[in-house]
C-alpha cells in the first residue's frame, strides 16, 4: 500500500505472530501485531497506526486532533510536551495536534482513556502585597550563623489550588523559586494599553498565529504564561510590568523624598515613565526604578539618585 507517512516507497503487509525487536515508527511501542514495512529503508509500523484517521474527535480536547507524522519543529524549538502525559515529544515519531491551539499528544495518550474531570481552582488573593509585610525575616542559630529569608516565602503553604492546573486538587510546594510565578496578579495593567489585560496560562488556545511581546517587541513562546487581551490581541510578558509582576514588584513605591544636591523639588520614587533618560547619568532607564519630580519632568535612575543627602 501507498501510506503518506513514507510517500517514497511502498509499504508491503506483514503478519506477525511473534515478537518484533523493532519500535513502530509511527508510535514508537516495540509490541507483536501486523505491520506494515519497507523493507528498503527499515520503515515499520503496526497495522492499528496505518489505520488511524487524520483527524478525529478526543474528549480530551475541544477541537479535532490532526495526525501529524512528526512534531512540528516550534514544538521542538519551545520544548513542547504531552498535553495528556507532560513528557517531551519524540522527534520522529507521529503525533496528534491542534493547529488552533497548539495542543499536541502522543499517539498512545491521545488514543486512551484519559480522565477530564474538571476541579474548580482559584488563584492565591495577590491583593495581599508583600509589600505590607516587612521585606525580610531573620533568625539566628546558636551556631552564630545568620539566616534570612523573605517574608513570603516564609508564609508559603504546603499546598495550594491555583486556576493554571485545575486537573487536579491542590498542587503541592517543592522549592521557593515557583513561588515567583504563582503569586503574578491575575490582572494587570500596562502604559501602553487603557484597560487591564488578564493572566493567561495558555494564550494559543483557540488563537493560531506567533505571538510578540507589545512593550519588548520579542516573540513569545505560545503556551508560557502571559498578560493578553483575546479583543485587542495584545500580549505581554509578566517580566514587562516590572513594578507588579517583574523584577521590581516587592520594592515599596510612592514615598517622595528631598535630594537637595539633585534638584530642587521633592522627588518620588516610582518606575520612570515620565522619561528615558536619566538627568545626570544619561543612561536608558524607561520602566526602570528611579525618582521622578513630582512638579516637573526631572527624572534620575535609582542609582544616581542614592546618595547621603537625601530626606522623607
Amino acid at each position: 500500500m501507498q501510506h503518506p507517512s513514507h510517500p517514497q516507497h511502498e509499504l508491503r503487509f506483514s503478519k506477525k505472530t511473534r515478537w518484533c525487536p523493532f519500535p513502530c515508527d509511527a508510535c514508537g511501542a516495540t509490541e507483536e501485531g501486523d505491520s506494515y514495512t519497507c523493507t528498503l529503508c527499515d520503515y515499520w509500523i503496526h497495522e492499528r497506526c496505518v489505520l488511524l484517521p487524520e483527524s478525529k474527535d478526543f474528549p480530551h480536547h475541544h477541537h479535532s486532533l490532526s495526525l501529524a507524522f512528526y512534531p512540528s519543529p516550534e514544538y521542538i524549538r519551545y520544548e513542547f510536551v504531552c498535553g495528556i502525559c507532560s513528557t517531551n515529544l519524540p522527534l520522529r515519531h507521529w503525533v496528534y495536534h491542534c493547529v488552533l491551539c497548539r495542543y499536541v499528544v502522543h499517539l498512545n495518550c491521545a488514543t486512551s482513556t484519559f480522565d477530564t474531570k474538571n476541579e474548580n481552582a482559584n488563584t492565591i488573593d495577590d491583593e495581599k502585597d508583600g509589600t505590607k509585610f516587612p521585606i525580610a525575616v531573620e533568625d539566628m542559630y546558636e551556631e552564630m550563623i545568620r539566616f534570612e529569608i523573605d517574608i513570603k516565602c516564609a508564609s508559603l503553604p504546603d499546598t495550594i489550588k491555583h486556576a493554571s492546573h485545575q486537573r487536579h486538587n491542590y498542587l503541592k510546594l517543592v522549592k521557593a523559586d515557583d513561588f515567583r510565578c504563582v503569586m503574578l496578579p491575575a490582572t494587570n495593567k500596562h502604559r501602553l494599553e487603557n484597560h487591564l489585560l488578564p493572566l493567561t496560562y495558555d494564550a494559543c488556545v483557540n488563537r493560531p498565529g506567533d505571538f510578540y511581546c507589545s512593550n519588548c517587541e520579542v516573540q513569545m513562546e505560545p503556551t508560557m504564561w502571559m498578560y493578553h487581551c483575546r479583543d485587542c490581541d495584545q500580549s505581554f510578558h509578566p517580566r514587562c510590568f516590572p513594578a507588579t509582576s517583574g523584577d521590581y514588584r516587592n520594592i515599596k513605591y510612592g514615598t517622595q523624598y528631598v535630594i537637595s544636591n539633585i534638584h530642587d523639588h521633592p522627588l518620588r520614587f516610582q518606575i520612570i515613565s515620565k522619561k528615558k533618560k536619566c538627568g545626570l547619568c544619561h543612561r536608558d532607564k524607561y520602566d526602570w526604578p528611579g525618582f521622578q519630580c513630582v512638579s516637573c519632568f526631572f527624572v534620575v535612575c535609582k542609582a544616581c539618585g542614592k546618595g547621603p543627602s537625601y530626606s522623607h
